[in-house]
C-alpha cells in the first residue's frame, strides 16, 4: 500500500486547534498587559498631580490649617492641611504642619486614588499667656 505524502485531514485540524489555543492565550496575555499598563499610568500621573499639590503649599497655598479641593485633567484633588504640633525649640515656638494631598480617578470601572502625607514646619508665634495663669 502506497501513502502519499503530507499530512491528513485530521493531522491538519489538530494543529489548527493548537495554533488557535496558543492565539488565544497571547491575546489574553496582552490584553491583560495593556489593562495594567494603563492602571500604572493612570497611579504614576495622579502621584505627580499629588506631590505637585504638596510642593504648591507655602506658596500658592498658605501654610495654616485648611481643606483645598479643585481638579485637573479630570481628576479631583484635595490638600488637607492640618496643625500636629506647636513645639519650643532654641529660637521659639516651632509649628508643624501635617499635609495629605489625594487625587481621585475613574478608572478600569472602579474609582481610585492616590494618598501621599508628609509633614512641613515654620517658625510659629510666640503665644502669651494673659496675667494670672
Amino acid at each position: 500500500m502506497h501513502r502519499d505524502s503530507g499530512f491528513s485531514l485530521l493531522e491538519a485540524v489538530v494543529a489548527i486547534a493548537i495554533i488557535s489555543a496558543s492565539m488565544g492565550l497571547m491575546m489574553q496575555g496582552l490584553a491583560a498587559s495593556t489593562r495594567a499598563t494603563k492602571l500604572t499610568e493612570d497611579k504614576y500621573f495622579a502621584t505627580i498631580l499629588a506631590r505637585s499639590n504638596i510642593h504648591r503649599v507655602g506658596f500658592e497655598i498658605p501654610l495654616e490649617p485648611s481643606i483645598v479641593r479643585d481638579s485637573e485633567n479630570g481628576r479631583d484633588r484635595e490638600l488637607e492641611i492640618s496643625l500636629l504640633e506647636l513645639e519650643e525649640v532654641g529660637g521659639g515656638p516651632l509649628e508643624i504642619y501635617q499635609i495629605k494631598s489625594r487625587v481621585f480617578w475613574s478608572g478600569a470601572g472602579a474609582e481610585r486614588s492616590v494618598e501621599l502625607v508628609t509633614a512641613k514646619s515654620r517658625k510659629g508665634q510666640r503665644v502669651q499667656n494673659e496675667p494670672g495663669q
